[in-house]
């Protein structure tokens, strides 16, 4: 069956609904009262926007139809057998056929109470008669895209007298500006500083940025997270889900939302150890699901978007201690083979030190290039708490490791190394790791440390310690 055959039945079928519903009495629909959420995934009740098979909100054109018209109802968006709930408490009747032809989505159910009459089609009710509770469980989502092949799939909301929906959908969202002032926990391990994407071919992470379709800006923030890194909650709350981004049942198309402590937000491209209950801050919240497979290319980042569209960035900032890195005390050998942590010069792959300008003429070098010879052993500058991994590269390359240590008044990152481990105390000196087989990933570069100051000051005066109290 064609595309236009299957929006003309739809149309069809909407004009016969309709007659239907006309012919039984409706009370006022209360314009003032939020209903519940209706699809698991999907906890505002977002409504389905345009596709081939035409548009979800209130009053679209029904193009391409006989007797034209206008949309009676709303499609909430809702994936293919996910869990539907009651929008308000009431009595069942039904079922409800929306289609008449027996088709894998030809059923739905009516609720009426509480004020309110709705008939909610394309889903499969647990039961048919009997009262219901708002929030309840009332069925599940029946399998849209055997009908209507590529078509957002939703949940088509009619009100029994035609009024718009929209207004009741509407979640009421608790009306508290973000905390300006409370930092989040580190979201994704291996990236300790919550660093935001910046851009690639597909687009860039920082809030605000355009989108490449030059529809509207990007309402969240991409925080960098490899494929497969364990994901924690940035504070304390409630969780509630799944969250369905894509609605297209992709690789990377789960999350799931916090509420607590002040704050609301959605992370997704994760898969969550579960989907409700309460979770604690810096608890393990699940792991990153693989982007590299549906984006090839891309920076892998977990999607954060604050609940009211409001910008994360300042409390994905984390606090870090105001300590200047103290420019007395010197830092033991980094590397087996450079007693006196020599930094590497310029080849043709950029220069080594502090301050360096960048190849493709974006900004500095905010490091600096400690040698070591592939293969050579690492040892720990200070004493300090290691965490890790730290995921510079974000490829999945043959350097792409490393670890932080903080203590000893300092914080520093060292990347394209091998740890020994990424968690627990390291004393000064201490091995550390080995360095990783830089030449096999840029063929003929002086092979080196990345060594980063958490504040990205320079750490030039700290490495300048080795002269003459090097490892024997």
């Amino acid at each position: 069956m064609t595309a236009l055959s299957l929006v003309t039945l739809v149309s069809l079928a909407s004009t016969v609904f309709a007659k239907e519903l006309e012919a039984h009495p409706h009370p006022p629909q209360q314009q003032h009262q939020h209903w519940a959420q209706i699809c698991s995934g999907n906890p505002t009740n977002k409504i389905r926007g345009c596709d081939r098979y035409g548009c979800g909100q209130f009053g679209a054109d029904r193009h391409g139809h006989k007797g034209g018209g206008r949309h009676t109802g709303v499609d909430v968006i809702c994936s293919d057998g996910a869990t539907v709930y009651a929008p308000f408490s009431g009595q069942l009747s039904g079922p409800i056929r929306f289609f008449h032809n027996g088709n894998a989505i030809d059923d739905g159910v009516q609720i009426r109470g509480s004020g309110f009459c709705v008939k909610l089609v394309c889903i499969h009710p647990i039961r048919y008669h009997g009262q219901i509770q708002r929030g309840q469980q009332l069925g599940r989502m029946l399998p849209m895209q055997k009908v209507f092949p590529g078509i957002i799939s939703h949940i088509h909301v009619e009100n029994c007298d035609h009024s718009d929906p929209t207004q009741q959908l509407t979640p009421v969202v608790p009306p508290f500006p973000q905390q300006q002032d409370t930092h989040w926990a580190t979201v994704c391990s291996g990236n300790p500083t919550n660093e935001i994407r910046g851009c690639d071919r597909y687009g860039c992470g920082y809030y605000g940025a355009p989108r490449r379709n030059g529809k509207g800006k990007h309402t969240a923030v991409d925080v960098i997270c490899s494929d497969g890194a364990t994901v924690y909650a940035p504070f304390s709350g409630e969780l509630s889900g799944p969250i369905k981004f894509f609605h297209n049942g992709n690789a990377i198309d789960d999350g799931v939302q916090i509420r607590g402590s002040g704050f609301c937000v959605k992370l997704v491209c994760i898969h969550p150890i579960r989907y409700h209950g309460q979770i604690q801050r810096g608890q393990q919240l699940g792991r990153m699901l693989p982007m590299q497979k549906v984006f090839p290319g891309i920076i892998s980042h977990i999607h954060v978007e604050n609940c009211d569209h409001s910008d994360p960035t300042q409390q994905l900032t984390p606090v870090v201690p105001p300590f200047p890195q103290q420019q007395d005390t010197h830092w033991a050998t980094v590397c087996s083979g450079n007693p006196t942590n020599e930094i590497r010069g310029c080849d043709r792959y950029g220069c080594g030190y502090y301050g360096a300008p960048r190849r493709n003429g974006k900004g500095k070098h905010t490091a600096v290039d400690v040698i070591c010879s592939d293969g050579a052993t690492v040892y720990a500058p200070f004493s300090g708490e290691l965490s890790g991994p730290i995921k510079f590269f974000h490829n999945g390359n043959a350097i792409d490791d490393g670890v932080q240590i903080r203590g000893s008044g300092f914080c520093v990152k060292i990347v394209c190394i091998h740890p020994v481990r990424y968690s627990g105390r390291i004393s000064k000196g201490q091995v550390l790791g080995r360095m990783l087989p830089m030449q096999r990933v840029f063929p003929g570069i002086t092979s080196h440390i990345h060594i980063e100051n958490c504040d990205r000051s320079d750490p030039t005066p700290n490495l300048e310690r080795g002269k003459g109290q090097h490892r024997g």
